[in-house]
C-alpha cells in the first residue's frame, strides 16, 4: 500500500513541479495514501504525498497539517511546500520574516528549490531588502549542487541583468546545464525551453567560443555536500 501511494502521486505529478491533477483522482490518491500511513505512520514521505493529494483535492487546511507533519520530521520537500504556502496565506499579508525563515530551514534541510525561491526574493526585494549579491551566492551554491531551477535562474539574470549588463556566455552555460538537468529529471517541457534558449544564444556568440563552452557543459558535474 505504501508503494501504491508513491506510484499514484508519481504517475500524476512530479515533485517540485506544478502539474494538474483531476480532483476525483486526487481524492482517490488521498485515500490510498491514508491507508499507506495507517501501515507506516512514521514515514514522513507518505504524509508529504498525502498533503500533495489533498492540495489538488482543494483541501488546503488538511494539506497544511500533513505538510507540517512531514516537515517536523525533517522532510525537505514538505518544508519547501510549507514555505511557499506561507507566501500566499488564505487571508492577510504574508509574514515575510517567517517566509524567509521557512525557506532558510528548507534549504538547510536540502530543499534546493527553496534556495532558488529565496534568491528571487532577495534579487527582487520581495519581503526583504534587495540584496543581489546574496541572491547570486544562493543561486551559485544551489546550481553547483545540481538544482536545475537555479541554473535556469542564473541564466535569466546573466542574460538580463540591468545593473551589471548582459553576460551571454554565462547565460548560455547555465541554460545548457539547466536543459540537461531538467531532461534528466523527466521534465521535458522545461528542458525544451532551456534547449531552445541555448540555441538562440549560441547563434549570438562566436562559434569557436561556443564550441569551447559546450565542452565545459559536457564536463560539468554537480558537487556533493554532506548534510
Amino acid at each position: 500500500m505504501t508503494r501504491g501511494c508513491d506510484q499514484t502521486m508519481t504517475y500524476f505529478v512530479t515533485p517540485w513541479r506544478n502539474s494538474i491533477m483531476d480532483s476525483g483522482v486526487a481524492k482517490l490518491a488521498a485515500s490510498t495514501c491514508r491507508k499507506a500511513i495507517a501501515q507506516a505512520p512514521g514515514e514522513p514521505r507518505l504524509h508529504y504525498q498525502l498533503a500533495r493529494a489533498l492540495e489538488y483535492a482543494k483541501n488546503a487546511e488538511a494539506a497544511v497539517v500533513e505538510y507540517q507533519s512531514a516537515a517536523e520530521a525533517g522532510y525537505a520537500p514538505a518544508m519547501y511546500q510549507l514555505a511557499l504556502l506561507r507566501e500566499s496565506p488564505r487571508s492577510g499579508a504574508p509574514d515575510w520574516p517567517e517566509v524567509i525563515a521557512a525557506h532558510q530551514r528548507a534549504v538547510k534541510a536540502g530543499a534546493l528549490p527553496s534556495a532558488d525561491r529565496l534568491a528571487w526574493l532577495y534579487w527582487q526585494g520581495d519581503g526583504v531588502p534587495e540584496n543581489r549579491e546574496k541572491a547570486l551566492t544562493l543561486w551559485q551554491d544551489c546550481a553547483a549542487r545540481g538544482e536545475a531551477r537555479c541554473h535556469a535562474s542564473l541564466a535569466k539574470v546573466y542574460e538580463r541583468d540591468d545593473q551589471r549588463g548582459m553576460d551571454l556566455k554565462n547565460a548560455l552555460f547555465h541554460h545548457a546545464i539547466a536543459a540537461r538537468l531538467f531532461a534528466g529529471s523527466g521534465d521535458e517541457e522545461h528542458a525544451a525551453l532551456e534547449t531552445a534558449r541555448s540555441g538562440s544564444l549560441a547563434r549570438l556568440l562566436p562559434p569557436a567560443g561556443v564550441a569551447e563552452l559546450w565542452k565545459e557543459v559536457m564536463a560539468w558535474r554537480p558537487v556533493t555536500t554532506r548534510q
